[in-house]
């Protein structure tokens, strides 16, 4: 059920305030869900609803310019028409979801705005890319959940694919969801955004390669990494096979963005 912002009591509530301040269109949902009828409604007919995630804060100099090139290269190959872009509204710059927003806005495709209220504070338009357009960012609705794990499993109800772009533990889980549902999944690894594992602050540092690493130490005595995001041996048993059918890892650096869009495209349309 759609409910629109309130007040909790006491102070205003971050995700109050960006509401009533910005305009930024937020609006709740309870259940996982509720996002299929948005989804319906959004997408229509269009063949391939693609989660974008990556990193929020951008770990090179060079990200932003491969992660463009890739995204721009995927959506000419899918096909224009048949493309819708899956994001977060936390569009700062530099961030994938920024970089997502406007690959969704130079393609006039529609974009489906997920996430949840833990992370409302985080939505500073004037923080945003100077060449987001602000006026149709925020006349998209942008939906929230109560927490990660709702905001996860609804985004990967909504996709057809998921196109991992780094990231870390948050990125881990969506690549978890996305598997359960069935879906397929993009993992762009490039070791030059850093190390798979941060053992500092037990999280993944660099989820593309994190993921490829545990997938492939499956079977050892040991996984290769302590599990994030739900990455372990028990996950890995489970959904060996669906892995197995509906993964992809390229190489970004070794195949350049736009050979691994192609091939990125080829996948997601079999």
């Amino acid at each position: 059920m759609l409910q629109s912002v309130s007040l909790n009591s006491g102070a205003p509530s971050p995700l109050f305030s960006a509401h009533r301040v910005t305009g930024l269109n937020l609006q709740d949902l309870n259940s996982p869900h509720e996002i299929d009828a948005i989804v319906r409604d959004l997408f229509k007919n269009i063949a391939h609803r693609l989660a974008v995630v990556g990193y929020y804060f951008p770990p090179t100099s060079h990200y932003s310019a491969s992660v463009t090139t890739f995204m721009d290269a995927l959506v000419a190959d899918l096909g224009v028409r048949h493309s819708g872009i899956i994001t977060t509204p936390s569009a700062d710059k530099g961030s994938v979801d920024a970089l997502s927003t406007l690959t969704a806005q130079a393609h006039n495709l529609p974009v489906l705005y997920v996430t949840t209220q833990e992370y409302a504070h985080e939505i500073k338009p004037e923080q945003f890319s100077d060449t987001v357009n602000l006026q149709k960012y925020k006349a998209v609705p942008k939906y929230m959940f109560a927490n990660g794990d709702l905001y996860s499993q609804a985004t990967a109800r909504a996709a057809t694919g998921l196109v991992v772009l780094g990231g870390r533990n948050d990125t881990v889980r969506e690549f978890v969801n996305v598997i359960k549902e069935g879906k397929k999944a993009v993992v762009l690894v490039d070791d030059s955004f850093g190390p798979a594992y941060y053992p500092g602050k037990n999280r993944a540092e660099n989820a593309g390669l994190y993921l490829k690493e545990q997938i492939e130490s499956w079977g050892s005595p040991s996984l290769k990494h302590p599990a994030v995001g739900g990455i372990n041996a028990t996950f890995l048993t489970q959904y060996q096979e669906a892995i197995a059918q509906n993964v992809l890892f390229l190489n970004i650096r070794d195949q350049g963005a736009a050979g691994a869009a192609k091939k990125a495209a080829a996948f997601l349309k079999n």
